[in-house]
């Protein structure tokens, strides 16, 4: 079965093949109508192509004779076939009616109109007529294809794959039962059945170049890289010894697009072969390739030289070639010309493996290569050092696929490396820096080569940083602290900057100019140039700063003083407000931080970021309204009426919110997240908004995974095969995202809360509180206000009834979920399966489901999952001894020995062999001045105990 079949005879054009059974434009999921074996039998005794009988009688198996139809009633299937493919739906259902007047029975036409009803978001009616046709004709792979796609339409993809399996018992060669197969399994990452689906495509179609690329990206995404790299070299040796003729396969010239399509084409496939040699370790090989191609634009380049000095060519010979037939771009190219068109990602790739095969000297050149490119690139930096042997500043990464995990900063690697090898790396960026002057991260790295232990004042690390922000501070860049914020990790770092940052505010209030510099290369410089902090600029931007540094340091007395100071000095600097709004933030006080950011909005009312951070915080402040109105700022077509014409016309009123739905149509993330929040907070009776706005954030993420599903196709034929499968990594990755994991923990717990407030208890409270209501009423206006309830009631019975796309996402319904905790267990089971590593938070909600599920040992599994992620939070310190108290009640005593027995050894674990009172007293003891939280936490569960 790994075999790879006989490659074509003849060559495959490099500019696309048509797709099989149709022209490329037809629908991806079209009908094959492919006559089965029984069939082609009956077209040769003279019947119809599309598989029907010129006349309804013979022999053999009666539901064979009944499917086939009549010359005029088979040429309508076809029509119905054409019909659905070009969209005529009403055309094809009316087509469907003339067949099924004269065979009700004929199983294929039944199944064509419920595919059809099905385009009409016709559901019921689609699912009942494909049925029934297929339970007339079981034996009908069409039947059983059409019923494959319904089920594909709905995203049931496993549903699909069967009925795709069982129309391939009855057809095994058809190649668009095949296709549509294959996009499903790598859809579903059934790569197995992926590779197999590929080589039954691959044999049977061998001259069409799209089945030998995916079959070689099948054999790549389950690590057989031997024979994925046996497969394209296979069909590249198709195409070896025809060099282009610039035609096409018509014979007509091709077109400038056609010659760039083909040489990007030729490009990609080298570089994905290069890609899956270095995956698999063949550092050699790929290294091969990449330097024949780097000798070809060596010989190009020498090419060119020689033709340019050379001026004895006469002006008659010049005229004589451009006479010839046939003279293009293609047949003048020199043949020596480069393959490989992205030339970066080459380079990369080969200094990577030479790294890899211990080929240092010439690792070197080309790092120093890629440095002179980009010497921004910090990745060229470590490149090089390990090239030259010294240990790089942050961990090695695979740049080939990335596995989503944030990177180590340099500044925590370069801790770890010793005193000398620092100093050694600290002269190279010295080097480096005389040969790109205006470089920063040569700056901002020397920092983190220096520790404050090196020496006993700190002098060194307080130098490079003195060195990094004297020009930042000049030029007035209110970013300074983000680039030195990961040195905050290190609480001595901190300290020494901060003392810095006081020393310059000083020497500028007391000499309006800054301290010396305290390096000698900075001192020089500086004897030389005009220095900048002349400008009284520069203690603004140290009182920014020092502004950021106390309120990272959670110091809000001093960070107010300093943010005051530096609005007194200069009141129309925006970033002020933002950063004062950032610290009320800080400070708890979410209403001033919200007026404090929608003043430094409305000084810049073009600047989105501005807005959105207005947004932000009038949300967390609890002002929805305000949100809103300021949101709709920077929305499409903000404004619902376009005339006054139209608002005259229309008997309602216009909804100046109504533009928000454009916030949800591009997917914003932030806006969702917080607007559920917002109405979160609010309490129980607007858990219905809130979980409107978190699912909607949630079903972006189902969307993103669903539209990959049109790439499987397009990125073959389109030959962009590593970013392919730098989609597909992405893709498995998707739900571990950050705004997906914070807006499922969200709506886990308002599904919670839901659950502990039944949904027909807040009925029957709500029937109450009516009651109570119309009974203080006087009788005159209980009647009015009963008159006012019919007309409600018969609005809303006239009202359309609302989409099922919109209807699961309705406020209200939410709001009386039936069954909250299953809807919550299907969300925590996608978190858990896609959150690596796993976080604290989603433990907990499991613990919290599997006890009101009744579910102990899950809840077990949990809090003791939670526990080796943080034992003494708060969190968990409440989970186990929720735990602990449900097993001292004696309804759940009588359990199974084994059970009992397991969760008395794991608890006793939990609570370190002590008794639940001296474990709770203990962590009072322990962790009581550890936060606020944590004394809450503590006392709360020694009085509970």
């Amino acid at each position: 079965p790994e075999a790879v079949p006989s490659r074509p005879s003849r060559r495959v054009p490099a500019g696309g093949v048509e797709r099989a059974g149709g022209s490329a434009s037809r629908r991806r999921d079209e009908v094959t109508m492919a006559p089965s074996k029984s069939k082609a039998g009956a077209a040769k005794q003279g019947k119809s192509p599309a598989g029907g009988s010129a006349s309804s009688g013979g022999g053999g198996d009666p539901v064979e004779n009944s499917r086939h139809l009549p010359t005029k009633e088979a040429s309508l299937f076809r029509q119905i076939v054409k019909f659905y493919e070009t969209k005529q739906y009403k055309k094809g259902l009316k087509a469907a009616d003339q067949i099924l007047k004269k065979f009700p029975e004929h199983g294929e036409t039944l199944s064509m109109k419920g595919l059809t009803f099905n385009c009409l978001e016709r559901k019921d009616e689609a699912y009942e007529f494909v049925r029934r046709g297929l339970k007339l004709d079981l034996k009908s792979h069409v039947c059983w294809h059409v019923y494959g796609l319904l089920y594909r339409s709905d995203h049931e993809y496993r549903e699909a794959i069967k009925c795709y399996m069982n129309a391939l018992r009855l057809d095994k060669e058809n190649i668009q039962i095949l296709r549509d197969l294959s996009l499903l399994q790598i859809q579903m990452r059934d790569l197995s059945g992926f590779v197999e689906t590929r080589r039954q495509l691959l044999t049977l179609k061998p001259g069409q170049k799209n089945h030998w690329i995916a079959f070689a990206v099948a054999h790549h995404l389950v690590s057989n890289h031997d024979m994925a790299v046996h497969v394209l070299d296979a069909y590249a040796n198709t195409t070896d010894g025809q060099p282009s003729s610039g035609e096409n396969e018509d014979g007509a010239p091709m077109t400038s697009q056609q010659k760039h399509a083909e040489a990007y084409e030729t490009s990609e496939m080298i570089m994905y072969k290069v890609r899956i040699l270095e995956e698999g370790g063949k550092y050699a090989e790929a290294i091969e390739i990449l330097l024949k191609d780097e000798a070809k634009g060596a010989k190009k380049r020498s090419s060119n030289d020689s033709n340019g000095n050379d001026s004895s060519k006469s002006s008659d010979t010049q005229g004589n070639d451009a006479n010839k037939p046939h003279a293009d771009a293609s047949s003048r190219r020199p043949r020596g010309r480069r393959q490989i068109l992205d030339q970066l990602s080459a380079k990369e790739a080969l200094g990577r493996m030479l790294l890899k095969s211990n080929r240092k000297a010439e690792a070197e050149k080309v790092y120093r290569e890629l440095i002179e490119r980009n010497p921004e690139n910090t990745i060229y930096h470590d490149g090089l050092f390990e090239s030259i042997g010294l240990p790089r500043m942050s961990p090695a990464q695979s740049c080939i696929r990335g596995d989503g995990e944030p990177a180590a900063s340099s500044s925590s690697c370069a801790s770890v490396i010793p005193l000398a090898q620092r100093k050694q790396l600290a002269g190279e960026y010295v080097k480096l820096k005389k040969a790109h002057p205006t470089c920063i991260a040569y700056d901002r790295r020397v920092i983190d080569l220096h520790e404050p232990g090196d020496d006993p004042d700190c002098t060194s690390f307080r130098s490079a940083v003195d060195s990094y922000v004297r020009p930042w501070l000049s030029k007035g860049i209110p970013s300074l602290f983000k680039s030195l914020q990961q040195l905050y990790l290190d609480q001595r770092k901190a300290e020494i900057i901060g003392e810095l940052f006081e020393g310059y505010e000083k020497s500028l209030n007391e000499t309006r100019e800054l301290p010396p510099p305290l390096s000698a290369s900075d001192k020089a410089a500086d004897s030389k140039v005009v220095p900048p902090s002349t400008s009284p600029d520069v203690l603004l931007w140290v009182l920014v700063y020092l502004t950021q540094h106390y309120d990272h340091m959670r110091d809000v007395d001093k960070a107010l003083e300093k943010v005051d100071k530096a609005i007194a000095h200069t009141p129309t600097v925006i970033e002020l407000y933002s950063i004062k709004a950032k610290i009320m933030k800080h400070a708890g006080h979410p209403v001033s931080a919200a007026v404090l950011a929608d003043h430094a909005r409305q000084l810049d009312l073009a600047d989105r970021y501005l807005n959105s951070k207005a947004v932000k915080y009038f949300f967390r402040s609890g002002q929805v309204q305000e949100a809103n109105e300021v949101a709709i700022l920077f929305t499409k077509d903000n404004t619902p009426l376009k005339s006054q014409s139209q608002a005259a016309q229309s008997q309602t009123p216009p909804d100046p919110l109504a533009s928000l739905k454009n916030l949800n149509e591009m997917q914003c993330f932030w806006y969702e997240y917080e607007c559920g929040m917002a109405h979160k907070r609010e309490g129980l009776n607007q858990l219905g908004k809130s979980l409107n706005k978190l699912l909607s954030l949630l079903k972006h993420f189902d969307d993103i995974h669903e539209d990959q599903f049109d790439f499987h196709s397009y990125c073959m034929r389109k030959m962009t095969l590593r970013a392919y499968v730098d989609v597909l990594g992405f893709e498995d990755r998707l739900f571990g995202h950050e705004y997906y994991a914070k807006g499922a923990v969200s709506t886990i717990e308002c599904y919670i809360s839901l659950f502990d407030d039944p949904p027909s208890k807040r009925r029957e409270q709500e029937r109450l509180e009516e009651e109570a209501k119309m009974a203080s009423m006087a009788p005159n206006e209980r009647k009015k206000y009963k008159a006012k309830l019919r007309k409600q009631a018969a609005a809303a019975e006239q009202s359309p009834p609302a989409s099922s796309k919109v209807d699961h996402l309705d406020p209200e319904k939410l709001l009386y979920t039936e069954d909250p905790l299953g809807e919550a267990t299907k969300i925590l089971n996608t978190l858990q399966k896609y959150q690596k590593p796993p976080q604290l938070a989603t433990q907990i909600l499991a613990f919290e489901i599997a006890m009101r599920r009744q579910k102990v040992l899950l809840a077990l599994q949990s809090v003791q999952r939670a526990a080796r992620i943080d034992s003494t939070h708060p969190d968990v310190h409440r989970s186990i001894v929720t735990l602990v108290k449900h097993q001292e009640q004696p309804q759940n005593k009588a359990q199974h020995p084994v059970v009992a027995k397991i969760l008395k050894e794991s608890i006793a674990g939990l609570l370190s062999g002590a008794s639940l009172e001296d474990y709770c007293r203990g962590y009072l003891t322990q962790h009581c001045s550890q936060s606020p939280k944590h004394c809450y936490c503590a006392i709360e569960q020694v009085h509970k105990v």
